[in-house]
């Protein structure tokens, strides 16, 4: 488990032996580190736009488990890319299902960030939503196409 919070005790006392508890690190690390994992825990109270370690996590294909009340939470549910539990539902079964369903996930987690998050597919989708707000502005007219390389 990487960082701490109010959940490392508990976390701790429910955790099998082969969980290691590695406290905060790198960014770099994390990312080596990511697909080798069999899940993600975010425990987030947050409305946190669109937290990068998520998508680093589906990225890698990992599952996520959050938290009720945060945005990953709705991301979670919305896309099937793990479990949502409330805050006051025990871990230890939550992590012992996690356990056997996320390994089956790990395929799709990965094909959700390939549709949804990879940098041509963001750019794309903004560029899809400034079109849209051009077109719905009145007198303006319809953007030119964008024909740059980047663009092809």
């Amino acid at each position: 488990m990487v960082g701490d919070g109010e959940l490392l005790d508990q976390a701790r006392a429910v955790a099998p032996e082969s969980v290691r508890f590695l406290g905060r690190v790198e960014r770099a690390e994390l990312r080596r580190r990511l697909p080798s994992w069999q899940g993600l825990v975010f425990p987030s109270r947050c409305l946190e736009g669109a937290p990068l370690v998520q998508i680093e996590a589906l990225a890698a294909g990992l599952p996520v488990l959050a938290f009720e009340g945060s945005s990953v939470a709705e991301s979670v549910r919305a896309r099937g890319t793990g479990a949502v539990l409330g805050w006051d539902d025990p871990l230890a079964p939550v992590l012992a299902t996690a356990r056997e369903r996320f390994p089956a996930l790990r395929a799709h987690c990965r094909r959700v960030f390939e549709e949804n998050f990879t940098e041509a597919t963001w750019v794309r989708s903004v560029e899809d939503l400034y079109r849209g707000v051009l077109q719905a502005a009145p007198g303006r007219p319809e953007p030119e196409p964008d024909r740059s390389p980047a663009a092809r």
